[in-house]
């Protein structure tokens, strides 16, 4: 987990992860593995934008 919180820099297992990652109201990402990130931009107000990166192995 990477984000302005004192989850960054811990592992989590997947679900855990989702669910900080969702709660957290700043910029965060959850790197899975060697293949996918899931990343949740901030926002002010409205949903905020969510990406999935995936790799090709």
């Amino acid at each position: 987990m990477i984000c302005d919180d004192p989850a960054d820099g811990k592992d989590f297992s997947l679900g855990e992860g989702i669910t900080v990652l969702y709660n957290n109201y700043g910029t965060s990402i959850l790197i899975c593995g060697e293949n996918i990130d899931l990343i949740k931009a901030e926002t002010a107000c409205g949903a905020p934008i969510k990406y999935i990166l995936f790799r090709k192995s």
